[in-house]
């Protein structure tokens, strides 16, 4: 079996190619994920999907950028099909390393180390997606950031595929055009659970097998967290809490609102949303000393200090309160990480 790339080749700093210039002569079943780092993913879980593989490195400059940028993509399309996994190529780094650097710049879906894919050895550099339509079939490859087009036609060919008996018609054939004229998934999702209750029994039904497709890996998601709920009590917990918003008056958010208001209370879940919105006060805080002189070059020194006084005050303040609230959450643990770099502490 060929490697897709050798670290070596990832370093290069070539011109960056257009999509045109890649060979696409891929097929998904060609994919040979590497061991995971962040969440458990096997090759048989791309069959059948449309799959976004993102090739970086916690030493590329630009990852920084695309990670956060796929990530964003990733949130919104993953609940409706799109399987997401970034596979790092670069060095030779630990796993622990690996996952706190992605972790750093933003990622939030599942990673693995050197995934393969025979033949393909026409990368310039890193970073590179690939994007394989539900059909296993190679449809993009290039830059992250031009990925959102081609994903969301892939993603909307996925969707519109629906298998029924017989054609879809009226309001609910609608739906499904829609789908292929580019609409948002969640926007279709909105107008198929309202047909849903139409009087009209037939136009009721066929808006149900839509919405069925709508929410079939939202439900697997849902399923997964329903599982995981002792095991992982947070993931499941924030799993099921975006479900229940995103998939509004559906079966799959009836579901998800059960298990976090069983899971809102747990010992674990608790603390993590008394810290939250502490940490993200504390946030707001930095972005706005980030930006102001000397937050680079010290942010500990008097000076500094002597001009921000109040917006620090304001830190010290929420940190003591997530320490108090919650003194072993990650949210408290994320805080202390971003007040520590203006020297500021709980006590």
């Amino acid at each position: 079996m060929k490697r897709l790339l050798c670290p070596l080749a990832l370093l290069l700093l070539a011109a960056p190619a257009r999509a045109a210039d890649y060979t696409m002569d891929y097929k998904v079943a060609d994919v040979r994920l590497g061991s995971p780092v962040l969440a458990s993913i096997k090759d048989a879980d791309l069959k059948g999907r449309v799959v976004l593989l993102e090739f970086w490195g916690i030493n590329c400059p630009k990852c920084r950028s695309t990670l956060p940028h796929v990530n964003d993509l990733a949130r919104e399309l993953g609940p409706f099909g799109l399987v997401t996994v970034g596979s790092h190529l670069q060095g030779k780094p630990t796993a622990a390393q690996i996952k706190t650097g992605a972790l750093a710049f933003g990622a939030n879906f599942p990673l693995v180390e050197s995934t393969s894919i025979p033949g393909m050895n026409d990368v310039d550099g890193i970073p590179h997606v690939v994007l394989f339509d539900h059909r296993g079939k190679c449809v993009f490859r290039g830059d992250p950031t031009k990925v959102d087009g081609p994903a969301r036609k892939a993603l909307a060919a996925y969707l519109v595929d629906v298998k029924t008996k017989a054609p879809l018609t009226g309001d609910a054939a609608e739906l499904v055009l829609s789908l292929r004229k580019g609409a948002e998934p969640t926007k279709v999702l909105a107008e198929a659970v309202t047909l849903a209750k139409s009087d009209d029994k037939k136009q009721a039904a066929e808006a149900k097998v839509v919405l069925e497709h709508l929410t079939a890996a939202a439900g697997d998601r849902m399923a997964w967290a329903e599982k995981q709920a002792e095991q992982q009590p947070l993931e499941a917990y924030d799993q099921a809490a975006f479900l229940a918003t995103a998939f509004k008056d559906t079966a799959v958010a009836a579901k998800a609102e059960a298990l976090t208001g069983k899971l809102k209370d747990h010992k674990v879940v608790a603390p993590e949303l008394k810290a939250r919105p502490l940490l993200e006060a504390i946030r707001k805080l930095d972005k706005t000393l980030s930006a102001r002189p000397g937050a680079k070059t010290a942010p500990k020194g008097d000076e500094f200090h002597k001009a921000n006084r109040f917006p620090l005050r304001q830190m010290q303040a929420r940190l003591a309160q997530a320490h108090k609230a919650a003194p072993k959450a990650k949210a408290t643990a994320e805080a202390t990480r971003i007040a520590a770099w203006y020297g500021i502490t709980a006590e």
